[in-house]
């Protein structure tokens, strides 16, 4: 009897085992590569979120398997400079971006952009934006041609992101990581 409760045992031990690796493997195979100036696919998600003390729903483009969760972030800050706010969700340990009134495509039409990365593990990092209008509305949603315009625009900036500033981090790492500031200031110098 007491062989039988350890094989029940082993068996419900192993078996919980190999179900979260099937998932982990599943994981590492949808980014089984992370893209340098590049990404394996581009997702569309809902995203809630607190823009100026309001909730709202948010169409969030996320471009997944990318070498840095930065790429939309450091896109935004060498076009337009600094960010106009930070949001810090709750849930998530970097901060979302977010640029208020850029003409992002030059045409002169103004956005309000948010941009963020995250990495979940080595194997899972992404970069995504959202773009609402002046009153912090979601406008990709339900706008196909803005929706695929940016997409565009994100993804042919992504493909030709220059390391030739550091301006971005530097910035970046003295607002939101003071302590890695501190520490790596010196090979920015």
């Amino acid at each position: 009897m007491k062989s039988s409760f350890k094989f029940f045992i082993f068996f419900l031990v192993v078996s919980a085992c190999s179900t979260s690796n099937v998932g982990d493997k599943k994981k590492l195979k949808e980014c089984a590569k992370n893209y340098e100036n590049d990404f394996g696919s581009i997702e569309e998600l809902n995203r809630s979120l607190i823009v100026n003390g309001e909730s709202s729903n948010y169409t969030q483009i996320k471009f997944q398997c990318t070498r840095s969760a930065l790429y939309n972030l450091r896109t935004m800050y060498n076009l337009f400079g600094k960010w106009d706010k930070s949001i810090i969700p709750a849930d998530k340990l970097r901060p979302y971006l977010m640029w208020e009134d850029v003409n992002l495509f030059s045409d002169g039409h103004s956005f309000n952009v948010i941009t963020f990365g995250e990495e979940n593990s080595r194997d899972d990092i992404s970069t995504s934006f959202i773009i609402l209008n002046n009153k912090n509305e979601d406008l990709l949603g339900n706008n196909q041609a803005l929706k695929d315009k940016a997409i565009e625009f994100f993804s042919e900036n992504l493909r030709n992101h220059q390391n030739e500033s550091n301006e971005f981090y530097i910035e970046f790492l003295k607002e939101f990581a003071p302590k890695q500031w501190k520490k790596y200031k010196n090979l920015y110098n």
